[in-house]
């Protein structure tokens, strides 16, 4: 999902020239965009989140909790946006399960991190 239209057509691009195809790249208002594939109960595997440095909303991650059961990565350039997403996501039963950073910007202060979340599966 991306507002963008050019980084939407350079995504699909990319996985033209690479041969991937089991990705579906939609260009638009995310809210608008999750609420069209709630209403259609379509479901991902996994959901990569890249927002801005003020984190997602509530109300984004909420749309996101509802559109897998499976995975969400989050990339995330700012810590404590990451942490308040995180343990937001924790109430809608994900967990995480890994983080890695990433010093892309040398001699700044700014780190990315990774995040692998799993929603956990109650058994039995």
């Amino acid at each position: 999902m991306e507002e963008v239209k050019a980084a939407s057509d350079n995504t699909k691009t990319a996985c033209e020239i690479n041969g991937i195809r089991n990705i579906e790249v939609i260009n638009g208002d995310a809210q608008k965009e999750f609420e069209k594939l709630i209403n259609t109960k379509k479901k991902f595997d996994f959901i990569i989140l890249d927002p801005p440095r003020k984190g997602c909303t509530q109300e984004a991650l909420d749309y996101c909790a509802k559109l897998t059961d499976k995975f969400i990565v989050y990339v995330s350039c700012n810590p404590n946006t990451l942490a308040r997403d995180l343990k937001y996501l924790q109430k809608s039963g994900f967990e995480l399960k890994y983080a890695q950073t990433a010093d892309m910007f040398c001699h700044t202060y700014h780190v990315e991190t990774v995040t692998f979340i799993e929603k956990k599966h109650s058994s039995g």
